[in-house]
């Protein structure tokens, strides 16, 4: 495969160029100069192409035996009337971009070296100084005119070959054809505050990086920096986008840096753009802006530089600016590099941190070795294939000068051998493309690619108006996007041990067949699936499937046989008890779009990184339970059906809990293909259910007890139709985090919410007609003695209408209800698997895989020993699991609505910056940085004071609280409504006060 790069200044090629590879360079270079342009073997050029390097330091951009393109003459720069976008051509340097700028008041969000091509910057993702406020410069492209390789031009954009756009931002320079024109977001950047505190010892290098690690990254997202790092001296240079010299001159004072050593330190204020760029550099102050000297940008699109005795090949080398000096040419032959992204789940030991500097002062000062160190942790969000925007918390560049000594070389090249073996197991594998490292220890594309990889590795059609991200996945037909959720591999951290190199390649392997390995980290907005009409009618399937089920149908069971609750009060009560909770769970439901986020990642948003985990543990109670109930009763409606119950529950159960594990087990594509087809059967057999059994209902009867027992039975049945429907509501998001963040909230609440209440409500209500019509029916008094299955079979096959059902027909009819729990067994499946991972970063080396199949044994072996108890784990268990789900939900709510909305801002306790969107006010970004997420001690209060409320007001058969039995003779179960109550009164307070003293 050839690579076309569109930066290097030579075409060359040391075999004739075939007429294909001519059209696309005569494309690429504008018709009427290529002829002249293109250079071969005979031309007595360069027998190695691989010398002159304006891309990578390992010279990746110009290859022997490849078509190198020099494109450097296409420097023109197009701004438009309202200064806020450019088009410009593909060949130019940031220097000559920002030198051209400078004349429209305007610049463009991009790195501070002046040599470094524009082009080659956003293939690597284009790290800069502003990034961890307004995010890496490839955030910054509107649209490219891109050439393949048969020649074809194309316009990538968001709205055009959205797939080709995602990738060559990011994706790899040169990759997927020759970019020769870009539309460029601009903006002027406000007048800056610079730091520039340099050590001239060596005594104080291990000291200040270690302060600098720890410090810098953690700053206001205005201030981006970096440390200099040298053989034997240190330099700190930051830039506060828009900041004063007090507010800097404060963060130094702050940093601990000018307790080390003998520093010297250069604070200023009110400092031009190009005046910041060259900060540290050529200046320590803020100049004048007419005393601005920026010489220094003004690069010309230099050729290849003289080597040895070769033709030295060159082509309208001038600079935009002919007012201006001209900036030097810089050598770069023989330069070694190394690139490492320190991750934020996986920092740097003090003594590791010591080794490497030591390192760094055996070299000697010929190698002009330096470590470039730069602090990360972004806030910006952005939508293209680089990488390592969330994860990374820094990046340590090394470079060093080669020497034309073969002796010295090889000793240059041997320390660089030697920091790559020592480094690379310690801090991962993560790298910046920008500096490609042949010598690279891991596999190249894993490490400048990381979870994209897969997608930029198989995407045999990128650029085909044909396709795009967003065909198939959840809510359309079976994914092919190579980015979606099939074939993400999780890359915290290099494999230190035999298990984790397992770990790694049974992750491989379940790629290799198309099973689902992400875990909990976010799902980023490229990874989305486009909407269309099946996307809007997938959550309604969904949470039909999911509902219409036999599990619903036997609580419903429980209002009138054990509550004594008339036909009427119980089907009220559960509709109510079932619009509440369905409401709790459609809101839930709305956040996994707009943060790509699982449901209980975004618990840590109100309960901060170490209280939510009491949730996730609570919550994974709460999905093994209800999958257990779940086999518990498609095992007593298989056993029921079969001849003289010749098959057993034990059996039953085992059946549908293989059933379940196969579709869990190849991910949420599978599940939702599954989930959107599921409820028609059930909804076929549901009906035929209703329709022979409804006769039999007793409609007349009236509640049992004197009236205060009678309001405690219907405060209590309510309370558990409820727990029922809320206990949703902590996976409900998981299920929606491949929707685009563009999903309407309001359109996926309704669509939930109709679904949820519909399913609930109707099967509620069949299994209420059942138990009402024990009294009356024989058979269905004899069933019901066996088990809570043994009465919905009895309500398919006896009927007491002169038409008799068939017998035959009503137990097959059973057969596909019992089934029909699996779509219900798959969701608590699912997510118990996310739900270990998110117990901490022990559990998400472990693959989602793995702990589906450990939940699955679990219920199955709680199911087995349970089974003929399921009425007393549906009275105890259920309302008991509701009570922590709906004081989690109040304190969400008011989290959201009271601090991160333009509410809270009205009535004093939010910020202006959360006077945003649904969803907006939130940094989805820091879902695994506990520093950046509240400390969570408000919620955690809040909850522990609900949580008494609850215990005061519960009403379960093992232990009613004093409030609660003063309704009526067996209490009223208010806990949900009371914990609810307490939580919501006492979180407000607690929270501002939390604000007030953490900030967070």
């Amino acid at each position: 495969m050839l690579l076309f790069v569109s930066l290097c200044p030579l075409l060359t090629t040391c075999k004739p160029v075939p007429e294909s590879l001519r059209k696309c360079a005569t494309k690429a270079l504008r018709g009427g100069d290529a002829r002249q342009r293109i250079v071969t073997a005979q031309d007595d050029t360069y027998t190695d192409a691989r010398l002159g390097e304006k891309i990578h330091f390992s010279a990746y951009s110009s290859l022997s035996d490849t078509l190198v393109i020099d494109l450097a003459h296409l420097n023109y720069v197009h701004v438009s009337a309202d200064h806020k976008t450019a088009k410009v051509g593909a060949g130019i340097r940031l220097g000559a971009l920002y030198t051209a700028l400078t004349g429209y008041d305007t610049t463009w969000v991009g790195g501070i070296c002046p040599t470094v091509g524009l082009t080659g910057l956003l293939g690597a993702g284009g790290f800069n100084m502003q990034m961890r406020a307004l995010g890496v410069s490839s955030d910054h492209v509107l649209s490219a005119q891109v050439v393949t390789a048969d020649g074809e031009t194309l316009l990538a954009s968001p709205s055009k070959n959205p797939d080709l756009f995602w990738a060559i931002r990011g994706g790899g320079g040169g990759t997927y054809g020759v970019i020769t024109e870009l539309e460029l977001s601009l903006r002027k950047l406000p007048r800056s505050a610079m730091v520039a505190i340099s050590w001239n010892d060596t005594e104080s290098r291990f000291a200040t990086t270690k302060r600098f690690l720890e410090w810098a990254p953690r700053q206001p997202k205005e201030f981006t920096s970096q440390i200099n790092v040298f053989k034997s001296t240190v330099q700190v240079v930051g830039w506060y986008l828009g900041g004063s010299r007090q507010d800097l001159q404060a963060l130094v004072d702050d940093s601990g840096f000018l307790q080390i050593g003998q520093p010297e330190s250069h604070v200023a204020g009110d400092c031009s753009t190009d005046n910041s760029r060259i900060f540290g550099v050529l200046t320590n102050d803020c100049l004048p802006d007419e005393e601005v000297d920026a010489s220094i940008l003004n690069v010309i699109p230099e050729p290849f530089s003289q080597y040895e005795n070769f033709t030295q090949f060159a082509f309208e080398e001038v600079p935009v600016s002919t007012t201006i000096p001209t900036a030097e040419p810089w050598d770069r032959f023989r330069r070694l590099n190394k690139s490492f992204f320190v991750q934020k789940n996986n920092l740097v030991s003090d003594d590791t941190l010591r080794e490497v500097v030591d390192r760094i002062a055996q070299l000697d000062e010929a190698s002009e070795i330096w470590g470039e160190w730069h602090a990360w942790n972004l806030s910006a969000t952005g939508d293209n294939a680089f990488a390592w925007r969330e994860e990374a918390y820094a990046h340590l560049q090394f470079q060093a000068h080669g020497s034309d000594d073969p002796t010295t070389q090889a000793g240059y090249e041997k320390w660089f051998a030697d920091l790559e073996s020592y480094l690379r197991p310690t801090v991962g594998l993560a790298s910046y493309a920008g500096y490609m490292d042949s010598d690279i220890s891991v596999d190249p594309l894993e490490s400048y690619y990381g979870i994209m990889s897969s997608a930029l590795a198989t995407s045999e059609d990128i650029g085909k108006e044909s396709r795009g991200f967003g065909q198939g996945g959840p809510a359309m037909e079976t994914s092919t996007n190579p980015s979606s959720d099939l074939k993400i591999i999780d890359q915290d951290e290099l494999p230190k041990s035999k298990l984790a190199i397992y770990t790694r390649e049974f992750e491989r392997t379940l790629l290799k067949y198309n099973i689902e390995a992400r875990g909990v980290h976010r799902v980023l907005p490229h990874e989305c699936q486009s909407l269309t009409w099946r996307s809007y009618l997938q959550p309604f399937c969904f949470w039909s499937s999911i509902n219409l089920a036999a599990q619903n149908v036997t609580l419903g069971m429980l209002g009138p046989h054990i509550f004594a609750l008339s036909f009427r009060d119980a089907s009220l009560c559960a509709f109510f008890g079932s619009l509440i909770g369905a409401t709790a769970v459609s809101y839930i439901a709305t956040f996994g779009p707009i943060s790509g986020n699982r449901t209980l990642i975004f618990a840590r948003y109100t309960f901060g990184w170490y209280p939510s985990k009491l949730l996730v543990i609570l919550n994974l109670i709460v999905l093994l339970g209800y999958s257990m109930i779940d086999l518990v009763i498609a095992g007593q409606i298989l056993s029921a059906v079969s001849t003289n119950g010749s098959m057993s529950i034990v059996v039953g159960i085992i059946v549908v809990a293989i059933i379940g594990w196969l579709i869990t087990t190849f991910g949420i594509s599978v599940f939702h293909t599954y989930q959107r087809y599921a409820f028609i059967p059930q909804l076929i057999a549901f009906s035929i259910l209703y329709g022979v059994s409804s006769h039999n209902y007793d409609l007349s009867t009236p509640s049992h007890g004197d009236s205060r027992t009678i309001i405690g039975s219907r405060v209590s049945f309510l309370s558990l139709t409820l727990a029922a429907a809320i206990t949703y509501g902590g996976a409900a998001a998981d299920y929606f985090v491949y929707y685009p963040p563009t999903t309407p909230p309001a359109a996926l609440f309704a669509i939930s919410l109709v679904s949820l209440l519909c399913s609930f409500t109707f099967t509620y209500c069949i299994g209420i007609g059942l138990a009402s019509g024990i009294a009356l029916v024989p058979a269905y008094s004899t069933a019901y003695t066996k088990s809570q299955g043994a009465l919905i079979v009895a309500g398919f096959t006896e009927s007491t209408s002169p038409s008799n059902f068939s017998t035959g027909f009503g137990r097959f009819l059973s057969v596909v209800v019992a089934l029909g729990l699996v779509a219900n067994l798959a969701l608590p499946t699912y997510s118990s698997g996310i739900d270990f991972q998110v117990l901490g970063k022990n559990f998400q080396k472990v693959p989602r895989v793995v702990w589906n199949s450990v939940g699955v044994v679990i219920y199955t072996v709680c199911a087995l020993a349970g089974r003929g108890h399921l009425a007393e784990i549906f009275t105890n268990f259920l309302a008991l699991m509701g009570y922590w789900v709906i004081i989690w939900m109040g304190t969400t709510v008011e989290e959201q609505f009271l601090f991160r909305s333009r509410i809270g801002f009205k009535i004093g306790i939010g910020s202006k910056e959360s006077r945003r969107g649904w969803g907006q006010s939130y940094d989805w970004t820091c879902w695994d940085q506990p520093e950046k997420l509240p400390h969570g001690i408000a919620a955690f209060v809040a909850f522990l004071v609900g949580w008494v409320g609850a215990i005061l007001c519960m009403a379960q058969v093992w232990y009613i609280g004093p409030i609660a039995k003063l309704v009526g003779e067996y209490g009223a179960d208010m806990g949900s409504f009371v914990g609810l109550s307490w939580a919501v009164l006492v979180y407000p307070p607690l929270r501002w006060l939390e604000i007030r003293k953490f900030g967070q």
